[in-house]
């Protein structure tokens, strides 16, 4: 993870975005990825006139990783997603607790390995499953469906979405499109002091990103078909306004399949970048996105529009480097309009972080 450091005179050298989201009730319960933080009470999002509640205040209360978030200016609940800033210390980053024991195993192509606790359920893609051992149970469960949202921060519907490939579509009762989606769940139900193995994997060749969503302030968007497990209390929310992009919300931790060559990059503040939509696997939340079309050179024509999604930093963002689909034409030329900056000598010869 990127920390993000701070001059303050509180003493809270670090500071995240935290994801909240919209609440029914007045007051809502949130999980912290550390011990102690300090959280202020006014919104990071951008407020739009349309909402009603656009002059919204909150309070908010932090013990130990439990953030408390009530709604003063009326008796009921709010409808953005409520994004808060949350301070921290660097020793308090000892204090984040993964969830799962993985361990991720290969080069070209790689699988994961999970070790489940007694009564611990995973929840995962129907096709990834590749061994599961013994007194480790299946069941098949029924998410459904979808919130979607035009405008940034606003959403409607349920929040429950894992796009799989394998669903349906109906109407609810409002109107909306609502769907119904299929995964698979493991629950290791062996005696205590024991564990059970699930092993999973992509198509050959891929990688597997492990992701803590509570380090990246319990949000991040990803693109649509890369998800391959989670804990239970992750929740994929669709939205209009990203297109072939979800977002994944909730304090545990997911894991997503990527191509082969899979890069991290650590943007600055407002340093911006121009990913081919099709390369793209997952950003921050921190980060601006912005869909355009582009025109792509074809032996010197005009002839070709790509989808090129425009990122803004600070933040991380992760890629998969494929050649002929990021930076060359069908010619083999490159095509720097598509690299960092306008430039791809930055991008080859390291300014991204290492291969994860």
């Amino acid at each position: 993870m990127s920390h993000q450091a701070i001059n303050s005179k509180t003493g809270f050298g670090y500071a995240i975005n935290i994801y909240v989201g919209p609440s029914k009730s007045q007051s809502k319960e949130i999980q912290l990825p550390y011990d102690n933080m300090m959280v202020e009470p006014i919104p990071q999002n951008p407020l739009k006139s349309r909402w009603q509640d656009n002059t919204s205040t909150f309070e908010v209360e932090v013990e130990g990783k439990k953030l408390y978030i009530r709604r003063e200016d009326a008796n009921k609940g709010w409808g953005m997603e409520l994004l808060l800033r949350g301070y921290y210390k660097q020793e308090a980053m000892a204090t984040y607790n993964k969830e799962f024991n993985a361990s991720i195993q290969g080069d070209e192509s790689q699988t994961v390995t999970i070790r489940l606790d007694p009564n611990q359920t995973l929840r995962c893609d129907p096709k990834a499953l590749i061994y599961k051992g013994e007194s480790v149970n299946m069941t098949t469960a029924s998410i459904g469906t979808v919130a979607k949202s035009t405008v940034p921060g606003m959403l409607k519907g349920g929040l429950k979405y894992i796009d799989t490939g394998i669903r349906g579509t109906t109407r609810s009762d409002d109107g909306n499109n609502s769907r119904t989606t299929a995964v698979s769940e493991y629950t290791y139900l062996g005696e205590l002091g024991t564990s059970g193995t699930v092993t999973l994997g992509g198509k050959f060749p891929s990688k597997v990103l492990h992701l803590a969503l509570g380090e990246f302030g319990n949000r991040i968007f990803f693109r649509q078909g890369a998800f391959l497990a989670s804990s239970t209390d992750v929740e994929i929310v669709d939205s209009d306004f990203l297109d072939s992009f979800q977002s994944l919300v909730g304090h545990g931790e997911v894991f997503l399949k990527t191509g082969q060559h899979l890069k991290k990059i650590v943007l600055k503040e407002e340093e911006t970048m121009g990913v081919k939509e099709d390369c793209l696997v997952a950003f921050t939340q921190n980060v601006q996105s912005n869909l355009e079309k582009r025109s792509k050179k074809l032996y010197g024509v005009l002839n070709k529009k790509v989808a090129v999604r425009e990122l803004t930093g600070s933040g991380i963002v992760w890629m998969e480097l494929q050649p002929k689909n990021f930076l060359e034409n069908d010619d083999g030329s490159v095509d720097s309009e598509l690299s960092m900056s306008g430039s791809t000598s930055d991008l080859q010869q390291g300014r991204s972080e290492d291969d994860v």
